[in-house]
């Protein structure tokens, strides 16, 4: 269940201070949301072998363009500074000064190598994606014969559509019984989603999976803005930053086994 944000506010750390850095979150889903749903509708439609459902999955991937980047690790929340110790008594006798340590002889540096660029034909797909054309033909032999719905999936077959919202996503593992804290920069104003979709053993999304990871938003302050930890194999969090800044998304894992996951954000 996703908690409201007054939940979230009585377990404020220590540290945390001040209004938390956001404001209502308005406006329709976007890119993360798009493609946690074009999974769930996937999977929905491959297990009741419902061609409708694996079409709606399929126009939600064609509105998508995935990439995938490196996440970065937020810095360790500041302490409260200890207190100094009191100054030592200072030695009567001089200390003789020391003689610099000569520099060390520069290394020789290997001759650069000629960058290669790789063939994106070559590339394997990225985790999280989905084919919208095999889903379309997939969702095309699930139609029974004379159904109106062949004849709406051929018209979109033969359509050449834009590319879709960019959607950045990072396949990652959280140990068992630990957390991993990134660091997210998002602009005032904007909204922002963050969302996280469970990965199998071989690495392919699976919304059946078991264990549980939770997903907790906070500011720069460590003022916990959004957290989900439902009980489905994916999370979402949506958000508008009151001021642009840097966030922190954190991953529990509170399962006795490691959790590979898909974390999204647009």
């Amino acid at each position: 269940m996703r908690l409201p944000m007054l939940l979230a506010l009585f377990a404020l750390p220590a540290f945390a201070e001040g209004t938390p850095n956001l404001s209502p979150a308005t406006g329709r889903p976007g890119a993360a949301a798009r493609l946690i749903e074009a999974h769930r509708l996937y999977q929905l439609g491959q297990s009741a072998h419902d061609p409708l459902l694996v079409f709606a999955a399929a126009r939600l991937m064609q509105g998508l363009t995935l990439r995938q980047v490196t996440r970065t690790s937020a810095e360790p929340l500041p302490q409260p500074a200890a207190p100094e110790p009191a100054p030592k008594p200072k030695d009567k006798k001089a200390k003789a000064a020391k003689d610099p340590d000569p520099q060390p002889e520069p290394e020789p540096q290997p001759e650069p190598q000629p960058k290669v660029v790789p063939d994106p034909a070559q590339a394997a797909p990225l985790l999280g994606a989905l084919d919208p054309t095999a889903m379309m033909a997939e969702a095309r032999a699930l139609v029974p014969d004379k159904d109106l719905l062949a004849e709406v999936i051929a018209d979109a077959e033969a359509e050449f559509p834009p590319p879709g919202q960019v959607v950045l996503v990072s396949p990652l593992v959280q140990s068992a019984g630990g957390n991993t804290t990134f660091a997210l920069p998002l602009a005032g104003g904007s909204y922002g989603e963050i969302g996280l979709l469970r990965l199998s053993a071989d690495l392919t999304p699976d919304l059946s999976t078991t264990g549980h990871l939770t997903l907790t938003v906070s500011d720069a302050t460590g003022n916990p803005v959004c957290v989900d930890a439902s009980a489905s194999a994916s999370a979402l969090c949506g958000i508008v930053p009151a001021q642009s800044g840097t966030f922190r998304i954190t991953i529990t894992n509170d399962g006795t086994e490691p959790a590979a996951y898909l974390l999204i954000t647009n």
